[in-house]
């Protein structure tokens, strides 16, 4: 199983507290816990601290671009020297990184398709120049299904987790594929749901509710 690292306080926003300065505490803290648990990680680069945002005074800064791709790969360089590889400080800590998180979301995401695809490119290029063995995945986007599962909200009671549970076993078969225990990783947060298929299943792949 995969365990995907948003919504946890571990985001670009949460570490760089100020330019250049890093806590690293807490997601140390939570890499502990995964590979105690013997799940992969997937680490999405979204998250502007907004101090190095053009909007840094919006109440939505965090999901606008850097205006400048400097401060983003220096914190890639300082992610890659801490957890990617035989010789990082946590060695071989993360699977796979995503350049934003969910960019077809205006909650999520206000960069253009251009400034989106520059920063997938510079993780690329961070990572090539690291040496690094981990996937880039890209940016993320979120997929629903059903449309209606939108309004479901925070997964605050046990009738909330059981819907989208039986919702997923209906997705998959849908697919051809029911998934079953050995396949998927269901991994909760306040208001947030994932599913990561180790087979690759379509359309099942890193889902979102």
């Amino acid at each position: 199983g995969a365990i995907r690292f948003w919504d946890a306080g571990v985001s670009w926003c949460d570490i760089e507290y100020s330019a250049g300065k890093y806590d690293w505490s807490t997601l140390d803290a939570k890499i502990a816990t995964a590979q105690r648990l013997g799940q992969e990680i997937i680490y999405p680069f979204g998250c502007t601290p907004p101090f190095h945002t053009a909007n840094q005074y919006a109440v939505n800064a965090k999901t606008y671009p850097p205006t400048s791709m400097t401060p983003y790969r220096a914190f890639i360089r300082a992610f890659l020297d801490r957890y990617d590889g035989p010789n990082a400080k946590i060695p071989n800590a993360v699977s796979a990184y995503q350049s934003a998180n969910e960019i077809n979301l205006p909650s999520q995401w206000n960069g253009t398709p251009a400034q989106t695809a520059l920063m997938t490119w510079s993780l690329d290029l961070e990572l090539r120049a690291h040496g690094s063995k981990s996937k880039n995945a890209g940016a993320s986007v979120a997929l629903v299904y059903p449309a209606a599962l939108e309004s479901v909200g925070d997964l605050g009671n046990l009738h909330t987790i059981l819907f989208v549970a039986v919702l997923v076993v209906l997705v998959g078969t849908w697919f051809g594929r029911p998934p079953t225990p050995a396949d998927y990783l269901l991994y909760f947060e306040p208001g947030r749901f994932w599913v990561s298929d180790q087979q690759g299943v379509q359309a099942l792949a890193y889902k979102e509710y």
